[in-house]
């Protein structure tokens, strides 16, 4: 049974603006509705609901077809005046963290349990040799090849985060002015961004949105709200798109063969399936992973430019939880560090590739709402309703256990 889920980032925090249909009016404390402006709010919640519905279905058939493309050409973007000086420019992070042998070993026991129901400490070399998803032979080997991949993904992520941070306060400090056609690329990528996300996570498109941006998606105003982000999503796409394309033009960045094969290289060394230049060109396409390639050769570039400072965060002193979330796509595809505040009832910067404490269950206080809501929400991605069902179960008593 193939399991789905979406990461989020910590500190996310689900709100629903509670909307209220209707008018009504207060007269003495009471609430009092007569027959004529019932009939009247009657009218209105039917056409409301009508262009709700209508508008909405066109929303997601719009982003059930978009597909990836490429930024136009530099000078169609816009123009770029005041890029600042990198050299003067401090970014302050957390150190990088360290596998140890111990998480290394609790993450082996963990993978033979879920394949075996054994308990992890009788993980053993024939289970290894036998395991499709490695090429070890023994115990020692299996644990040794985790503990690289688990600090492949974590070196992969802390420089995604400095990169993108730098990429962020660039953007920022930068006069950029767009195009339409950087506009309208703008939009086009950020609705493939969303469609690939709920084909990577397994999700609904309708679900994607409504995770993504906070957003209950139940009528006109969440509908609007949605539709304004997405334009602002849109244009720092395109500034990210006009940026990158400026700096790699200036800089004489050129994708070549040898970039590609580093950048196989480092998505063998977190993925599970192995990748050549060629079967990552035929699964992607080469406008894809040329522009991806092109972007992380830029992102190098922003990274070793600017001073860097590791700080040990304060022990006494929680951390303030954000407000960011992230919805699951591959670590590689096309993202965005948005640090413009939507305008929505709900503020905060999304950015792909964060993984969360947050779970399915936590709003939920029977398993069998759970089931329900998650049955009827995903049927779509199970070959039957049952199986949905069994699925949302499994993740009850994961989340959850006994309780």
């Amino acid at each position: 049974m193939k399991r789905y889920y979406t990461f989020l980032t910590i500190g996310f925090v689900l709100t629903i603006a509670l909307i209220t249909f209707g008018a009504y009016r207060s007269k003495n404390g009471t609430v009092s509705t007569s027959t004529s402006e019932s009939t009247v709010e009657t009218t209105e919640n039917a056409t409301d609901e009508a262009e709700f519905t209508s508008e909405k279905n066109e929303l997601l058939s719009e982003l059930a077809n978009a597909a990836f493309s490429l930024p136009p050409k530099l000078e169609e973007m816009g123009s770029i005046e005041n890029l600042p000086d990198l050299s003067t420019m401090t970014i302050k992070t957390d150190p990088n963290s360290v596998v140890t042998d111990e998480e290394a070993e609790n993450t082996i026991e963990s993978i033979f349990t879920q394949d075996t129901g054994l308990p992890g400490s009788s993980i053993n070399d024939d289970w290894v040799r036998n395991y499709a998803d490695s090429t070890a032979e023994t115990v020692d080997e299996f644990r040794q090849e985790k503990k690289e991949h688990l600090q492949a993904s974590l070196d992969i992520s802390y420089h995604a985060y400095v990169q993108n941070t730098i990429l962020d306060k660039v953007i920022d400090d930068t006069s950029l002015t767009l195009s339409q056609e950087a506009r309208d690329y703008g939009y086009k990528a950020v609705l493939w961004s969303l469609a690939n996300s709920a084909k990577s996570s397994g999700l609904s498109i309708q679900t994607v949105l409504e995770v993504y941006y906070d957003n209950d998606f139940a009528d006109l105003q969440d509908l609007n709200n949605i539709k304004v982000n997405l334009k602002l999503d849109g244009e720092r796409f395109a500034k990210e798109a006009l940026l990158i394309q400026y700096i790699a033009q200036t800089q004489g960045i050129e994708v070549s063969d040898a970039m590609i094969d580093q950048y196989v290289q480092e998505i063998n060394s977190v993925s599970t399936e192995y990748y050549t230049r060629d079967t990552l060109i035929d699964t992607y396409g080469a406008d894809r992973v040329n522009f991806e390639v092109l972007k992380e050769a830029v992102l190098k570039y922003l990274e070793s430019q600017v001073n860097v400072m590791e700080e040990i965060p304060e022990e006494t002193s929680a951390p303030e939880e954000t407000e960011e979330e992230t919805i699951g796509a591959p670590w590689w595809s096309i993202g965005y560090t948005s640090a413009e505040t939507k305008q929505n009832t709900n503020d905060y910067q999304p950015y792909y590739g964060g993984v969360s404490d947050y779970n399915y269950t936590d709003d939920y206080d029977d398993p069998d709402d759970f089931a329900e809501e998650w049955a009827e929400e995903n049927a779509d991605d199970y070959d039957s309703y049952e199986d949905a069902m069994d699925d949302a179960y499994d993740i009850w008593e994961e989340e959850r256990g006994d309780d």
